[in-house]
């Protein structure tokens, strides 16, 4: 069962009615709700996701767009970090991921995916799309770079993911009470928690309890392009216990959320992980045309992907 979250047309209107309409158009009724849609928008969809006019099968944390923000665009998966230092902000974590898991309950969904932060140290990512632009990531220069820019991450992460623990070990009480998973998304960003032995020891931390692996294929592919982790390594470690994936392609080496199929994606390894009951949301960027988003779902389809 394909599912397919909001962000593919929430920020087209700013009625929940039209964005129920909206997403019917693709032909796919069950879907993920994402972190762009503020409360009246939500409430104005409810009636038709508890009549089952959509079927929610996630919600993307912090669901709906925090109250404390007075525009909707400055919510976020990131609105608030797990992996902050400040004890309010930490505060503020814990109370709207408990609301989405609260609202997942509600709407019988099964699971929330999880923004965990990251490592504070500049802006990695511009140094390594520039040498990925000039064709330097596989050379001895970027490889060293590379090497250089993880022995910093690593020097400098203890507290970021001591802090994420931190608000894991709360909010994961919450989901257990819920009967909510928990679903820690592998992130796009090289300074993001978790990387590929973080999310062991997350994993480990929790084992037995209700937070699992969730696969996103597109930030996977970009971080293989930029030398930083290998895909299919992260499938071979984790995807036994995957409990849910976001789909889509992505073009240029790093440009993604675009359909499956369009772009790089080696979509056949992916499919060769996928345990038989996982949540798969089509997760496509809002410039992807109708047209162009059946295409993908025929494709994930001609695939086996279903």
């Amino acid at each position: 069962m394909i599912g397919i979250s909001t962000v593919w047309r929430s920020k087209r209107t700013d009625d929940g009615g039209e964005l129920v309409d909206m997403m019917l158009e693709s032909g796919i009724n069950h879907i993920e709700l994402e972190y762009r849609i503020p409360e009246q928008m939500y409430q104005q969809m409810k009636p038709a996701l508890k009549q089952g006019v959509l079927q929610v099968l996630s919600v993307h944390n912090f669901f709906p767009v925090p109250d404390v923000f007075p525009q909707r665009d400055m919510g976020g998966g990131d609105a608030f970090l797990f992996s902050s230092l400040d004890a309010n902000e930490r505060g503020n974590v814990v109370k709207y991921a408990s609301r989405t898991i609260e609202i997942a309950n509600e709407l019988e969904a099964k699971a929330v995916v999880l923004h965990l932060g990251g490592v504070k140290m500049g802006d990695p990512m511009k140094h390594l799309f520039q040498l990925y632009d000039q064709g330097n990531i596989e050379t001895p220069e970027g490889k060293r770079i590379v090497s250089e820019t993880k022995n910093q991450r690593l020097e400098k992460r203890q507290p970021f993911l001591d802090a994420v623990l931190f608000c894991l070990d709360k909010v994961h009480k919450v989901a257990e009470r819920q009967n909510i998973i928990l679903g820690i998304e592998n992130r796009y960003h090289v300074d993001n928690i978790p990387d590929l032995e973080e999310m062991g020891e997350i994993l480990r931390r929790f084992e037995g309890g209700n937070l699992r692996f969730w696969h996103d294929v597109g930030h996977a592919f970009v971080q293989e392009k930029l030398g930083w982790a290998d895909h299919r390594q992260l499938l071979e470690r984790y995807g036994k216990g995957m409990f849910g994936l976001h789909l889509h392609d992505v073009r240029g080496g790093y440009d993604d959320h675009y359909a499956p199929g369009s772009g790089g994606v080696d979509f056949q390894m992916v499919k060769d992980y996928l345990p038989a009951d996982v949540i798969k949301i089509l997760e496509v960027k809002h410039e992807v045309s109708l047209e162009e988003l059946k295409e993908g779902i025929d494709f994930l389809h001609r695939m086996g992907i279903e």
